[in-house]
């Protein structure tokens, strides 16, 4: 049967209808291309691939995608063919970590080579319809009666520790930018990493922080506030109570009680999540920091103790900084005379032995070692009340470490920063691509040349309690009349 004859915008407006996430519609349109001219022309159109392109793609990596815009012109189809074809070498070298020897150092080229770029194309692996009989209906969304994909469940298991080693690695480029005294570091870097160890990417919990801080900023235009620091309507304090005000209003307080100890409270994909969480006053400043750096305000932290205060510069230099408390109140900001510390001490009434970063912008390396303090604290105090899961503390203590060796900020209970033998030993066993991209990429700058292999003993106890000589993601056991499935590697500390 002919196709009918439709204009070619008809056909165009139908293929930009088709929802571009879904792997079907590529087909389509790649279909479309050698059915007719006039269906050829419609599949070409730009629109059709920008739609195919953004909505398949959500992260990328930013030196990669500079690359390919200029090989390609800036031509959205090439480019997309260019994103789909690392895509494929990416997934075949999945294939060969899940099936030979060797996966943290494949693991590693294709963190090193492709990070972020492969993301989404590792996200749809991460879905892969697994066998109905293990599918869980609060997670495994979608069409049930859907066939399951070959080799699904290990497939599923490498692709979700692959992203997690794209993430985490990630992090430690953030904190080691904070080592390097990196130019572009801010205090997003101290908090931002600790995301990838929740398996969310830093990438998405920084969208979410940006998001915020468009959304504060039509709050403050709707109630008429200047927000230009050069124009003579500018009110700066206004500004700031107006940002706490807005922070209070979308649901940010400081946790009280118990709920004060919390693992969590340093992840800002924890405490960004919807319906927020009450948290640490050191994330609610980074919180409000990040929004402020946004509106044009020069905010940073500093290092007081029993709190964390916001020091805010003045952008006229005719007019004293800032000290704000951005926890809930309603305390107006406290304006210095000038930036002579014993001054600042005396206005602030504190006592004169204060260090410089009481009062002044804390060093992005002592907010680093601060937060590793809070967690290693937190972990202590959760270990004894047994508020989280063993997986749970594992994670967040490999965090602290990683984030310890990546910023060099040596911990709490320490006298130096931690070896390649006491990371690795805390790395989680349902991350066991980490090895190469993370632990030593951590490690890297103190331990140049230490090449870090994971105890073989992490399989051995995995076998060991499974009862078998030889166990892998994906195999089906039998226990009585219960037919299992290994899905994963748990943490079990005990």
């Amino acid at each position: 049967m002919p196709c009918p004859a439709f204009p070619v915008e008809i056909y165009v407006q139908i293929l930009n209808d088709l929802p571009g996430r879904d792997p079907s519609s590529l087909t389509t349109v790649v279909s479309c291309l050698s059915v007719s001219s006039t269906l050829r022309i419609a599949a070409l159109e730009k629109s059709v691939w920008h739609n195919l392109f953004h909505s398949r793609y959500t992260h990328c990596d930013d030196g990669n995608e500079e690359r390919r815009r200029k090989l390609c012109g800036g031509d959205i189809r090439l480019m997309f063919i260019e994103r789909y074809k690392g895509d494929r070498h990416a997934l075949r070298t999945l294939d060969l970590i899940r099936t030979a020897q060797g996966g943290p150092r494949l693991a590693a080229q294709i963190v090193r080579d492709m990070s972020f770029d492969v993301w989404d194309a590792l996200g749809f692996e991460c879905m892969l319809p697994i066998p109905a009989l293990f599918r869980d209906p609060l997670v495994d969304q979608g069409d049930t009666s859907e066939d399951a994909a070959p080799h699904a469940l290990p497939k599923r298991f490498w692709a979700h520790a692959l992203r997690g080693a794209i993430a985490r690695n990630y992090a430690v480029r953030l904190w080691q930018a904070i080592r390097l005294r990196d130019e572009s570091a801010t205090f997003d870097n101290v908090l931002l990493g600790f995301s990838a160890f929740m398996d969310v990417s830093p990438k998405e919990s920084l969208w979410e922080l940006e998001s915020l801080a468009v959304r504060c900023r039509e709050r403050l235009l709707s109630l008429d506030l200047e927000l230009d620091s050069e124009r003579p309507r500018y009110d700066l304090p206004a500004v700031l109570e107006a940002v706490r005000q807005f922070m209070q209003d979308e649901g940010f307080a400081i946790a009280t009680g118990n709920a004060f100890i919390n693992l969590l409270h340093q992840y800002p994909a924890y405490f960004l999540r919807e319906g927020r969480s009450a948290t640490l006053p050191i994330s609610m400043n980074w919180v409000f920091a990040g929004i402020c750096r946004r509106l044009g305000i020069q905010a940073e932290p500093t290092n007081t103790p029993g709190s964390v205060l916001c020091h805010i510069t003045s952008p006229d230099p005719h007019k004293g900084d800032m000290l704000f408390d951005v926890c809930p109140s309603t305390t107006p900001p406290l304006i210095f005379s000038n930036r002579d510390l014993a001054t600042r001490l005396a206005e602030a009434d504190m006592p004169l032995y204060c260090p410089r970063d009481t009062l002044f912008p804390a060093d992005l390396a002592t907010m680093a070692r601060r937060t590793v303090f809070n967690i290693m604290h937190a972990h202590r105090a959760e270990r004894e009340a047994r508020v989280h899961a063993d997986g749970t503390w594992q994670r967040s203590l490999y965090a602290a470490l990683i984030a310890a060796s990546s910023a060099a900020v040596v911990p709490p209970g320490h006298n130096a920063l931690p070896g390649p033998d006491v990371v690795l030993s805390f790395m989680p066993e349902e991350w066991p691509l980490d090895e190469k991209s993370v632990v030593q990429a951590a490690i890297s700058l103190d331990f140049p040349d230490a090449d870090i292999e994971a105890p073989s003993s992490h399989n051995q106890r995995i076998q060991r309690r499974l009862g078998q000589s030889e166990t892998f993601v994906g195999q089906v056991l039998q226990g009585g009349d219960t037919l299992l499935c290994v899905h994963g590697w748990e943490v079990n500390l005990d």
